[in-house]
């Protein structure tokens, strides 16, 4: 079983957050027309600055939509990270949720995992559906099919360049750190089971399975060695941003 360091910024917190922000953005304009009802009287309501708070109503489905989003992304790297876990070896690290803030570069990853045979950017989307695109293309499509069959299309943009970020500022850190010669393997992977992907790609991986993601990372052969003392600092580093 795989050694795991949690980061204190999953998706779940910020769900939260964004629940509890939408819940008080709600409440606000409620509670400013009863107190108008209390010690108001009725002739003040025609004033239409007194409608005014329902822009509120719309900044609180703004986060509970933020919020909704936030935990469906929570639940796809749940379950990446449960299988990592559980059937990698207990030499591999797993980092979840690491924050950048350096100087020129800030960014925010799903899960690292750390071996001694390389180091992995892992990005997961909980996304359904028909997924195509390919690796050079700015947007993607998703087709869904609605509760009466009805089909429909959005775009999204392309994860594969958000994972390739991941991989090039991890490395770019480490570099920073003193750490100059390992390479980082971006791996993006599709958690949803209601998810078909055709997407064509020839340098990142993507996946649609745990167990996919979980081969690859143990039989990957790095083009550079990974050696002992370097494998010590990379981990002792990468948990100063958890």
């Amino acid at each position: 079983m795989a050694i795991l360091h949690k980061g204190s910024r999953s998706l779940n917190v910020k769900a939260s957050k964004y629940f509890l922000w939408s819940i008080i953005l709600f409440l606000l304009p409620i509670a400013y027309w009863i107190y108008l009802f209390k010690f108001s009287d009725w002739s003040s309501f025609g004033n239409i600055y007194n409608y005014l708070p329902c822009i509120f109503f719309f900044m609180a489905y703004y986060y509970w939509r933020r919020a909704k989003i936030f935990r469906v992304g929570a639940k796809g790297e749940k379950q990446i990270l449960k299988h990592l876990k559980k059937y990698l070896p207990n030499q591999y690290r797993i980092f979840t949720n690491c924050r950048l803030n350096e100087k020129n570069c800030a960014d925010e990853i799903d899960i690292l995992v750390v071996g001694e045979n390389g180091i992995f950017a892992i990005e997961v989307k909980n996304h359904n559906g028909f997924i195509r695109g390919s690796e050079e293309e700015d947007e993607w499509k998703q087709e869904k099919i609605g509760k009466h069959g009805k089909t429909y299309c959005n775009k999204m943009k392309n994860p594969i360049r958000q994972t390739k970020r991941h991989a090039r500022n991890i490395a770019q850190y480490l570099r920073s750190q003193g750490i100059r010669r390992q390479w980082v393997e971006g791996i993006l992977v599709f958690s949803n089971p209601n998810a078909s992907v055709f997407v064509k790609t020839t340098k990142t991986k993507v996946f649609t399975s745990s167990e996919d993601v979980e081969n690859y990372i143990l039989n990957y052969e790095p083009s550079t060695e990974f050696s002992r003392d370097d494998f010590k600092r990379t981990i002792k580093r990468l948990r100063m941003l958890c």
